[in-house]
């Protein structure tokens, strides 16, 4: 080959080496994540200088070690094998010599005789140590290299020197989104963390806070007027819808009076018998002795039975159940009271002022606090979970009983403070009961508390 076409050859080959260095550089920068630029410094690297083998060293600043993090030809390595645990040993040795910012070529004089020993069938060749230092002059880590021949030129080390300085500012840019991470993960396990958390737990846990618990809760009417049936028989009807305003003295319901009009024709058929049989006794007795003696008998007997006649008549006038005050009828379906028996007594609907509205809440045993007169209570209405309304506390039952629901619960009553804060009768929601005030730790760890006593029976 003449000299001009190696000058041609030699001029395109630079070429070469410049295209592929500036995609391996480019590549590096736009890796995503530590791993992937481990990968690519071991195995792209053989494009540009060629090499039996290379391992990638990663430089803790913190631990001051260097640690083997990649390896070409490989996706992952056993960490504990004979031939990766001398590499480590080399790596250690390379790593306490004076100038590692510089590369160094390493051959059997650089190692200390116990190394060569034990990697006597490995090491054939020169390892090349090539570092990857940032713009701080700080060493990010590095590219240990491997030849089966010695024959390392300088043009090839000053390339790699270049391109580890290429490697290093990608190194520092993606270990500076991991450095926040690690950073507050060494400063967890620091000793001083602990001592700073504990001191602001315990602080924490002598805070003052009031004591609250949550119950369901229902409005309810304020001392209503109870509607009850006036005498044992069957609801025939229902004048009024549930939820209607009613008037003093107006009809509610009727009950069947069939029998009690029947009751009452023989009631004065009776009546009318008896009053025949004192006329005519009470006439032969001016003609009779005998018949004169009976006449107080019949007499007795005629009362009795006017004063059945009497009764039934006035049981008759209570089938018409009417209002005794103004208000809101409050019951359940009507249809499900029509045709049923009643006895005397027994409550049927409440009739109560719209205006006098208390919060009735049911307290679960398990939630209980301790509660006063005059303790805050804040209601979270179903339809309305936004705006809580606020109430006082007027009182508490003393034992608990069993709801609807089959929880035992203690029955709370609260007055609104706000007259303008009148919701509808029936409305539901929760209500948060204020109690004394206590330690947050005794506020947080209440109910693990009391259900860790009631497990083991403390």
């Amino acid at each position: 080959m003449s000299d001009a076409a190696q000058q041609t050859h030699h001029i395109d080959r630079q070429h070469f080496a410049l295209a592929l260095f500036i995609q391996l550089e480019q590549e590096s920068r736009h890796v995503k994540s530590l791993q992937e630029l481990y990968f690519l410094i071991a195995n792209e690297t053989k494009r540009l200088i060629p090499y039996y083998q290379a391992f990638v060293i990663n430089h803790d600043f913190y631990t001051k070690k260097y640690e083997l993090v990649g390896i070409s030809g490989v996706p992952d390595f056993e960490k504990h094998s004979p031939y990766i645990r001398w590499i480590k040993k080399v790596i250690a040795e390379i790593s306490a010599q004076k100038d590692t910012h510089k590369p160094i070529i390493i051959t059997h004089e650089n190692l200390s005789a116990s190394i060569l020993e034990e990697g006597k069938e490995w090491f054939l060749g020169t390892f090349t140590w090539i570092p990857c230092v940032d713009r701080h002059q700080k060493i990010q880590g590095g590219l240990l290299l491997t030849r089966l021949d010695n024959k390392w030129e300088q043009n090839e080390i000053s390339l790699l020197e270049r391109l580890g300085d290429a490697y290093a500012f990608s190194w520092l840019s993606l270990r500076g989104h991991e450095k926040k991470t690690r950073s507050i993960f060494r400063f967890l396990l620091k000793k001083t963390f602990w001592i700073i958390f504990l001191i602001l737990f315990v602080s924490i846990c002598f805070i003052p806070v009031p004591q609250s618990a949550l119950a369901p809760a229902e409005i309810t009417p304020k001392d209503p007027f109870i509607v009850t049936s006036p005498l044992d028989g069957i609801i025939k009807e229902f004048l009024i819808e549930p939820n209607t305003i009613v008037t003093k003295g107006q009809i509610v319901l009727r009950l069947d009076d069939t029998n009690l009009r029947n009751k009452l024709e023989v009631a004065k058929k009776s009546y009318d018998i008896a009053l025949a049989d004192y006329t005519k006794t009470r006439q032969q007795a001016f003609l009779d002795e005998k018949s004169k003696a009976q006449v107080n008998l019949l007499k007795a007997q005629m009362d009795e039975k006017s004063a059945e006649v009497n009764y039934n008549h006035e049981l008759l006038q209570r089938v018409e159940v009417k209002a005794d005050k103004d208000g809101i009828a409050i019951f359940s379906n009507p249809f499900e009271w029509i045709g049923k028996p009643v006895q005397m007594g027994e409550k049927i609907l409440l009739i109560a002022d719209p205006q006098k509205i208390e919060l009735n809440i049911m307290l679960p045993i398990d939630e209980a606090i301790s509660l006063k007169n005059g303790s805050d209570v804040k209601l979270f209405l179903n339809i309305d979970p936004i705006n809580p309304l606020e109430a006082s506390l007027t009182w508490a039952s003393y034992e608990a009983k069993q709801t609807p629901n089959n929880i035992m619960s203690y029955q709370v009553k609260a007055d609104f403070k706000n007259p303008s804060d009148i919701p509808r009768i029936g409305l539901k929601g929760t209500a948060k009961i204020f109690g004394d005030d206590t330690t947050m730790f005794y506020y947080v760890f209440r109910r693990p508390i009391s259900s860790f006593r009631r497990f083991f029976g403390i």
